[in-house]
């Protein structure tokens, strides 16, 4: 993942966007801390789906199998 200044960001985001909008994704730093991170909204939701899914798993394998024969 590249990373970017804050400054860097202000001043060419037109070009930043472009880059996430072709599947880039752009962390930007203030002070050399990651501040922000840029990415596609369909990595978004890839991201957020597979925590779902590791979250599910991890609840379902708690539940004692006598519980789940319902």
């Amino acid at each position: 993942m590249t990373e970017i200044g804050v400054n860097e960001a202000k001043t060419h985001l037109s070009s930043l966007l472009n880059r996430v909008e072709n599947s880039e994704s752009i962390s930007i730093t203030n002070k050399r801390k990651v501040v922000a991170v840029t990415m596609p909204p369909l990595d978004i939701m890839k991201k957020d789906a597979n925590e779902a899914y590791s979250r599910f798993i991890g609840l379902i394998t708690k539940i004692p199998l006598a519980r789940l024969k319902r």
